[in-house]
């Protein structure tokens, strides 16, 4: 097993399966069982969530002080809350992941752009976060790069990647809705806030690029939304299904370094989540 993969300070990585419940009255992803649904059971209703202290009010200052001269709406300050209160019985990797999604859906669907919807909900979640990464199947090194900064999304075959942002992603649920999700690139590249979709925005293309994102006022690209699970994955990793093509995304298989992702893989292919903090 790489060093890579042990908890540290540094680099956290794994998922769990996961469940529907609701939190602050907008659906969310809570951990299911890893080995059984009474172990879920207990462990999701007898860790009660944490607030990150300043972390809702740090989102909502990044917000407010954007040059785009943006207002505190309620949505934004449900999606900053929801930012800073970790999900009951998640570990803490698999918490900032949801905790992500869920604010950077709200602050989307507010109609704040994506650079300062990420910045604003990394300041909630707070823990010096940095990114988060997909990388499979079944822990693999193969990981979802957007090569040279996009547009389109190859495998990146050296694991979790920080001397450049290309592997940073982000699962965006829409208007915090968990059951339909995006994968947006938070990379520093001019295509950051696009969606891994079908390649060029072509509707007869499986492989994947970075396409426009569902948001007020704009269309999804094909093949942009998705749902996500992880039955019939190993403890640790999720599956996420495309929409448009009914698979699953994924790498060929014997990948090479380069080689396209695919969303319509006809069998899960289970990813591991890796966030990366600063030391």
């Amino acid at each position: 097993m790489r060093q890579n993969y042990m908890v540290t300070v540094r680099r956290i990585c794994t998922a769990v399966a996961l469940v529907m419940v609701t939190a602050g009255g907008i659906p969310a992803l809570a951990p299911a069982a890893l080995a059984s649904p009474a172990v879920a059971s207990a462990a999701t209703h007898s860790t009660p969530p944490r607030v990150h202290p300043d972390g809702a009010g740090d989102c909502e200052a990044v917000v407010e002080n954007s040059p785009n001269d943006y207002t505190v709406t309620p949505k934004v300050r449900s999606g900053c809350l929801l930012g800073a209160t970790t999900v009951p019985g998640a570990a803490p990797h698999v918490s900032i992941g949801i905790q992500l999604s869920a604010c950077g859906g709200l602050l989307t669907w507010a109609g704040i752009d994506p650079v300062t919807m990420t910045f604003a909900c990394f300041a909630a979640v707070g823990l010096g976060l940095l990114s988060t990464q997909y990388c499979g199947p079944n822990f693999s090194s193969d990981c979802l790069n957007a090569w040279n900064g996009g547009p389109y999304v190859n495998v990146y075959t050296g694991g979790d990647e920080t001397r450049d942002t290309n592997q940073n992603f982000m699962v965006i649920a829409e208007d915090g809705d968990q059951g339909a999700v995006e994968i947006m690139y938070t990379g520093s590249s001019s295509w950051n806030g696009r969606c891994i979709g079908d390649a060029s925005n072509n509707s007869g293309l499986a492989d994947v690029s970075l396409d426009a994102c569902a948001r007020p006022g704009q269309s999804a690209g094909w093949g942009t939304q998705m749902t996500w699970g992880s039955d019939g994955c190993p403890s640790g990793t999720v599956w996420i299904r495309d929409n448009h093509w009914n698979g699953y995304l994924g790498p060929p298989d014997n990948a090479a370094n380069g080689s396209h992702w695919y969303l319509n893989k006809p069998n899960k292919v289970c990813l591991a989540i890796w966030t990366n903090m600063a030391a």
